[in-house]
């Protein structure tokens, strides 16, 4: 082949290779999709090869670990590489990667549900088992999740206990790469917390971080493993399981025997098991339940395992899931406009935010089923299910309310100060001691008082009184009665249980009392419900157990007292050497602790025992945010000062100049800001303190007095040297002339 043949050749495919090059250019810059969208990838795949699909099951999404649910979006998905999976077969995100499992072995597992905490979620029981946080609040991830909650009340209504029986294909694993960015709207909230830290609004910062926990979960999922799975629950009867010469592992046997058969999945087990027993099984199952998660419809009929698993692939779902709490993405890697100590912080307040979403739904009781102490809302077991029924006395409670403020003020405790309803006053009855719930301060509304005070001599005919504005503070005690000594039968109150608005009664199930209860508000938003009269109202009453808070703990949970008896009605505590502070923050054994209300952060629990005769539904889940919101016109204004000393008002959301790392924020006194008056002091203690407004009045009016003074006696002065300078003399002729000589 000669030389200009051979460069002739080598010239086409260069030529070639650029079209071919130019030609995918146009076609991506031809569609109709930005550059990170996924859609823009499975157009090109289209284009002269097989359609190819996007893999849906990703991590990097917001996670409620107490509903299981998905929530928004912390981490930002892009498709700009247009990136496959190892096998070529699905599109996954550029900062997201796969572990294809390529056994084709199918995952069996059984499970004895007996107690409601046990329930292990079919789809994120990695997430609920390792969430990260301190093991009393582990427990109860998932407790809320639509799956466990129809476990449980199907055992309660059945008395029944759960046999589940499933079995896991798995295809991929999806992880997310460590260079992960978060997302826009994630991001831009987290910062928003930190500017609240940076400009000392603690609470505004803290009310944000829980609502931030409402948005996007308490979790974040790293992990998520891509499969279909089938499952089947039986209800067995409890009475006969629990008392019953057959071993739990028989029952299991036989169980999975009835699974592989429903599911045609082999014959293997049921040669196992002799017609005796399965005609046991028959008659103590209530009922059974079958689930199918992804894959192809299941047909019992005409399909068999290995049909089903070759379909899987056509419907993926999440079969499990692994996470990490939201505050471990707080760091310098992903938010590197913060300093250390601003990561600190905003690490804190997430932290808080996630803990107090599990402690406000973490709820004390027995678990077991089969106890008569069970109590079905419970999904913490705290040892009460063997625990002796112990009514306890509760004899009221009342309210103090005291005004502080040097000030002229007619505000009163309106509303506020509460007698108790079985004394009418703001005390206990006899035999009773108060025991302190809770104390709050609140700020009451501004008040306005004119001060007198005499004039400076440069003030002219003005008035020198000062009108001060300023605001008290409320302070809130809130005491609760308990029996120190015996006390007759049918003593104190009936317990009917509490509410609020958008919170039912456990006792009702409605937001109401029973009927014929008294209701009383009592802290700032709740309805307790008592009664007195103990013949007609016993049966609608629940044992009470007492009160606690985060603060100040309950005397009647006080175990192993000398001090403490029974009295005919139920048990008192002659508590004079101890506080509020030392008793323990719990109920006692056998009842279980329900949250009324959070007063300033604080969270405040009462005691009941579910009877027989008590609501038996489950309690809503209670989201955040817990804090009240703060108002915004009251937070959003500060006053900005530089280096130079340069003072002027922003809006620290809206003005970008509050970045600048110079710049230090000073919050305005609130008072101040209702009357519209903005007191800016220098920082330099060499400056003078500026004059009033009406000494620089008076001053100039002294000024203009003295210069026009000055003026008239300047002319005064002049016109008298000037008579001075012309004189004029008369000298006498004759009897009638004169003459006039000047000189």
């Amino acid at each position: 082949m000669k030389v200009s043949q051979i460069l002739l050749l080598f010239g086409y495919f260069v030529v070639t290779s650029q079209e071919e090059q130019l030609g995918n250019k146009q076609k991506r810059s031809n569609s109709n999709w930005p550059d990170n969208d996924p859609r823009r990838c499975l157009e090109q795949s289209g284009i002269g090869k097989q359609e190819m699909k996007r893999l849906e099951v990703l991590p990097g999404v917001g996670w409620d670990n107490l509903r299981n649910e998905v929530m928004g979006l912390v981490i930002s998905l892009n498709y700009s590489q247009c990136q496959v999976t190892d096998d070529g077969h699905l599109l996954i995100p550029d900062n997201v990667y796969t572990v294809p499992i390529k056994t084709g072995k199918v995952q069996h597992e059984e499970h004895w549900i007996e107690r409601g905490q046990n329930v292990s979620s079919v789809t994120a029981n990695t997430i609920n088992l390792e969430a990260g946080l301190p093991s009393y609040l582990n427990s109860i991830s998932g407790s809320f999740s639509r799956e466990h909650r129809d476990i449980k009340i199907k055992q309660m209504v059945d008395r029944a206990v759960t046999v589940r029986l499933q079995v896991k294909y798995s295809r991929y694993i999806t992880k997310l790469q460590p260079d992960y960015v978060l997302s826009e709207q994630f991001k831009s909230r987290l910062l928003s917390i930190a500017r609240r830290l940076d400009l000392n609004q603690t609470e505004t910062a803290r009310y944000e971080g829980e609502r931030l926990v409402r948005d996007f979960g308490t979790h974040v999922s790293t992990s998520v493993t891509a499969g279909a799975g089938l499952v089947k629950d039986d209800y067995l009867k409890s009475e006969f399981v629990l008392n019953s010469v057959q071993s739990r592992a028989k029952i299991i046997a036989t169980a999975k025997a009835h699974f592989f058969n429903f599911f045609n999945l082999g014959a293997s087990y049921s040669n196992s098991i002799d017609d005796e027993t399965d005609k046991t099984y028959q008659k103590i199952l209530v009922r059974s339940l079958t689930t199918t998660l992804g894959g192809p419809t299941y047909s019992p009929e005409n399909m068999t395992l290995d049909a089903w698993t070759k379909e899987v692939d056509s419907n993926l779902v999440a079969i499990d899931r692994a996470g990490d709490p939201l505050y471990t993405l707080v760091n310098l890697k992903n938010l590197p406009e913060l300093a250390s100590t601003d990561l600190s912080q905003l690490k804190e307040i997430l932290r808080q935010s996630i803990e107090l979403y599990y402690s406000t739904n973490t709820i004390k009781g027995c678990t077991r089923v089969a106890s008569p102490n069970f109590n079905i809302a419970a999904n913490f077991d705290d040892g009460s299910c063997s625990a002796r029924l112990t009514n306890l006395t509760f004899g009221g409670f009342y309210q103090d309310c005291s005004v502080y403020g040097q000030y002229d003020t007619h505000y009163s405790c309106q509303g506020l100060a509460l007698d108790n309803p079985k004394t009418g006053n703001r005390d206990c009855p006899q035999s009773y001691k108060a025991v302190l719930l809770q104390k709050t301060v609140r700020r009451g509304e501004m008040e306005s008082r004119v001060e007198k005070k005499s004039c400076p001599w440069y003030k002219f005919f003005m008035t020198c009184d000062e009108t001060i504005q300023e605001v008290p503070n409320i302070e809130i005690s809130t005491y609760w009665c308990v029996a120190t000594e015996r006390v007759p039968q049918n003593s104190g109150y009936l317990f009917g249980g509490m509410y609020k608005e958008g919170q039912e009664n456990l006792v009702t199930g409605t937001s109401s009392c029973p009927s014929t209860f008294s209701e009383t508000k009592i802290f700032s938003d709740m309805i307790i419900c008592i009664s007195d009269d103990f013949e007609q109202n016993a049966l609608s009453s629940v044992p009470f157990g007492g009160f606690f808070t985060c603060k100040n703990g309950n005397p009647l949970a006080k175990e192993g007292d000398n001090s403490a008896g029974d009295t005919d009605s139920g048990r008192y505590y002659e508590s004079k050497r101890y506080t509020s502070e030392s008793y323990p923050k719990s109920c006692p054994r056998g009842y279980s602790q329900h949250l009324a209300t959070i007063e300033e952060g604080c969270s405040i629990y009462y005691c009941i025992q579910a009877t027989e005769g008590s609501n038996p539904t489950l309690p809503s889940i209670k989201l955040p945010p817990f804090s009240p919101e703060p108002d915004s016109a009251d937070e959003e204004l500060y006053i900005l000062q530089d280096d130079k000393n340069d003072v002027k008002i922003v809006n620290t959301l809206q003005d970008d100049t509050v970045d600048e790392p110079r710049l230090h924020y000073l919050p305005m006194d609130d008072q101040r800001k209702d009357s519209k008056n903005l007191l800016l002091s220098s920082s330099s203690t060499n400056e003078k303190e500026a004059l009033p407004v009406g000494a620089i009045v008076g001053i100039c009016i002294v000024s203009i007095v003295c210069v026009a003074a000055i003026i008239w006696a300047v002319i005064y002065i002049v016109k008298k040297r000037r008579s001075r300078d012309f004189a004029f003399k008369i000298l006498p002729k004759e009897p009638d002339t004169f003459t006039i000589s000047k000189y």
